[in-house]
Order: C-alpha cells, then sequence, then structure tokens
C-alpha cells in the first residue's frame, strides 16, 4: 500500500518475503511452467531435506506405500512436516508420517 508523502509524491513500502512462507499463485504457475520444459533443477524440485528423506527412504515398506500416494497426499503430507518451525516438531511429525505410512494408513 502507497502512503503520501507530500503532495507529488508517494512512498510503497516493499519487504523480502519470510523463509518459511506461503508460495503465491505466481510462483506455483512459474514452478509448474519451468517443470513442464523441464528447467527445475533437483534442488528447486526438493521438498524434504536429505537426511530427512534418507530417514524415511530407509523405511522400505513406509516409503513404498507413501510413494504409491497421489501427488496432492505426498505434498500435503510434506508440507506438513516441513512447514512446522521447531526442528523437533519437524522431526516428530516426519516419525508419525513414516509410522502411519509402515502401516499403509494415511494421516
Amino acid at each position: 500500500m502507497a502512503r503520501r508523502l507530500d503532495e507529488t509524491r508517494r512512498v510503497q513500502r516493499f519487504t523480502p518475503r519470510k523463509p518459511k512462507s506461503n508460495w503465491s499463485a505466481v510462483n506455483i504457475k512459474k514452478v509448474a511452467e519451468l517443470t513442464a520444459r523441464g528447467l527445475m533443477t533437483p534442488a528447486g524440485l526438493a521438498a524434504l531435506d536429505p537426511q530427512r528423506e534418507a530417514m524415511f527412504r530407509a523405511a522400505v515398506s513406509a516409503w513404498g506405500f507413501f510413494s504409491r500416494q497421489p501427488p496432492s497426499y505426498r505434498q500435503t503430507s510434506i508440507y506438513w512436516v516441513m512447514n512446522a518451525k521447531r526442528e523437533e516438531t519437524r522431526s516428530s511429525r516426519l516419525t508419525r508420517l513414516i509410522d502411519a505410512s509402515a502401516q499403509e494408513r494415511r494421516l
């Protein structure tokens, strides 16, 4: 929102996005376009950090069940894990996801 500085000028404040903020519709569209054109790098597509992904893949039956689920469920689940503010919460959520997937049960 711009505010008036004087009769001829306005001031608008721009602030950077927070690291944990949600993606805008514009950015979601851009990622979809880049992915379709094969221009997204693996780092740009990574949802889980490598350590957590390795932990999940180590539970073979859980990873197999999770991989068979629709993309919308996988994205929602990973977002739920990674969107937690504290490291302890992310770890406990990942453990819950792995346990549920090992039992072939959705959260």
